[in-house]
């Protein structure tokens, strides 16, 4: 890792290091020459680089820098060598935006807010960023983020009150391979759990599954043990109300419950329980038939508690 600067069309004097550089010059590492402190010390060399006489990369290979960014007292070339933005944080409202992240960007991002449809995407990839290179993601808001990749994949699900964390593992792709792990704020002993609740009327006479308005989590990886508990108005005497758990868009079979109306507008309640596995972006709903008539799912209670990796 070093500072290799190209001319752009003149020879450059940098009087403090008593060099020119001229013109056509690719990729000299000045770091292989001169130390770190006296390329600080090298106000000429700052003023080529930020006027765009001299472009800048940390090394042959990299992409061109940004002429703005290039600040000695700073010391990028460092903070490079350390994972980019380690130190520094910003402060975010939740907003329904596009933010795609770039390595020399605040490596804590702290949103706030209530407003739904954020997605971050982490930076394009290339092999000069060092490995271990990280970013943190602290949710304090009211509304998931979708965390991706810089081309638009789902790495997870970052939720209200959870800090998220993305370490990169390899860099040979654009994407990266990224280690990413979730935590909730507040959560006692360590213990990860998640619930829904509603007593809105739900009612359907669909004789396939449909996923009840709002009953859809994406928990971060693990066996959960779910439950699902609702009270229920069957129209039609005998007719069989069926509840199921799906997990990433498919029924979980050991999970459907069945319920039977012993007379017209039979009152009583539906439940199910099961151990499912998540990888972090699968989520899950529960979906509900009727063999004939109307159902009606009035207070309800989805709960999951996460039982290990």
């Amino acid at each position: 890792m070093g500072l290799f600067v190209s001319t752009t069309g003149t020879n450059v004097a940098i009087l403090e290091l008593g060099i020119t550089i001229t013109h056509p010059t690719t990729n000299r590492d000045l770091i292989a020459q001169f130390s770190q402190e006296e390329v600080k010390q090298a106000t000429s060399l700052t003023a080529a680089i930020q006027a765009g006489t001299l472009t800048w990369k940390f090394t042959a290979t990299d992409e061109v820098q940004n002429p703005v960014s290039y600040d000695p007292e700073t010391t990028e070339i460092d903070n490079k060598l350390r994972g980019s933005g380690k130190y520094t944080s910003k402060v975010l409202a939740l907003a329904a935006t596009t933010i795609a992240l770039k390595s020399g960007d605040a490596t804590l991002n702290i949103f706030t807010g209530t407003t739904s449809g954020q997605i971050i995407k982490l930076p394009i990839i290339v092999t000069s960023d060092i490995l271990g290179l990280e970013f943190i993601i602290i949710n304090m808001g009211t509304q998931s983020i979708s965390f991706r990749t810089q081309d638009g994949a789902v790495l997870f699900s970052c939720l209200p009150d959870t800090k998220t964390t993305a370490m990169l593992e390899d860099n040979s792709t654009a994407n990266g391979t990224w280690f990413v792990g979730q935590a909730f704020n507040n959560t006692a002993t360590g213990i990860v759990n998640y619930k829904i609740s509603s007593s809105t009327t739900f009612t359907t006479s669909s004789a396939t599954d449909v996923v009840i308005t709002g009953f859809t989590l994406t928990p971060i990886s693990g066996t959960y043990a779910v439950w699902f508990s609702a009270s229920i108005t069957i129209t039609q005497n005998n007719a069989l109300l069926t509840s199921t758990a799906y997990k990433n868009g498919s029924p979980v079979a050991d999970s459907r419950r069945v319920t039977q109306g012993t007379s017209s507008n039979w009152i009583g309640q539906s439940s199910l329980v099961d151990t499912i596995t998540f990888d972090g972006t699968e989520a899950v709903d529960i979906r509900v038939k009727s063999s004939s008539g109307s159902i009606s799912i009035l207070d309800r209670t989805l709960l999951l508690i996460r039982l290990g990796a």
